[in-house]
Order: C-alpha cells, then structure tokens, then sequence
C-alpha cells in the first residue's frame, strides 16, 4: 500500500505540474487573443476616422470660398485619394484582423479545456490519495489494536 501511496504521490505531483504548464498556455493564448481584439477594434476606429473625415473632406468641399480656390480644390481632391488608400487598406488588414481574432479565440477556447481536463484529473488522482491514506491509516490502526 505504502508503495502504492508513493505512485499516487508522484502522479498528483505530476498532475500539479500539467495544471501549472496547462494554465501557462492558457494565460499566453488569453493575452494573444485580448491582443488581436485590441488590433481589431483599433483597426475599425481607424476605418471610422477615415469615415469621418471623408464625409468632413466633402462638406468641405461643397462650400463656396473653397470651390473658387484651385489651390484649395486640388489641396481637397489629393487628400481624398489619400483617405480612399488608406481608408481601402484598413479595410483589406480588417479582414484578416477578424480572421486573427478567431483563431486566437479557438485556440483560447483549446486551451481552457486542456486546463479543465488537467484539473478533472488531479481531481481524481487527489481523491484515489485521500481512499488510499484513509485505506492505509485503517490498516496501521488494525496492527496496532491486533485485529
């Protein structure tokens, strides 16, 4: 029994050192994920600035101490070819953005479940220690009252 209460010994240690290695990925996959999450919503700010600012380019553009300044128009009309490149690209990195944020969210998901089962089995592993101790404190009591 002695022998066998060792193994289980060496086995919840083992089980300890799987949760703390399981928990590890999962905190790292947790901060990958937050950090594609972060990524996105700055992405969709960005593309609701450039948004904003087309829509302001516009209006701009429409009154009528601007439309009888060449400079002004050209001034316009070259910083909406700006907004339209870099309001395309936004949208085009957005795509992949949302595609990162779901991996990142799959594998946060892989992660807590291996960090569960890690934990199931410790549990299991604990309670065969606690039969086993109780198992092993019965049998030294029954030597001792010579039973």
């Amino acid at each position: 029994m002695r022998n066998r209460l060792a193994r289980l010994d060496g086995l919840r240690e083992l089980h300890r050192v799987r949760i703390l290695v399981c928990e590890m990925r999962y905190l790292e996959t947790k901060r990958k994920r937050d950090e594609a999450a972060r990524s996105l919503n700055e992405r969709e700010a960005t593309i609701c600035q450039c948004k904003a600012e087309r829509s302001s380019l516009f209006q701009y553009l429409n009154r009528q101490e601007v439309m009888e300044t060449p400079l002004r128009v050209e001034r316009v009309h070259d910083r909406r070819f700006w907004l339209e490149y870099d309001l395309e690209k936004e949208e085009y990195y957005l795509e992949m953005d949302r595609q990162d944020l779901n991996e990142a969210e799959s594998q946060l998901s892989q992660a807590r479940q291996e960090w569960l089962r890690a934990q199931k089995h410790q549990d299991l592993v604990k309670q065969q220690w606690v039969a086993l101790q109780r198992d092993v404190s019965r049998y030294i009591e029954g030597r001792e009252t010579g039973d």
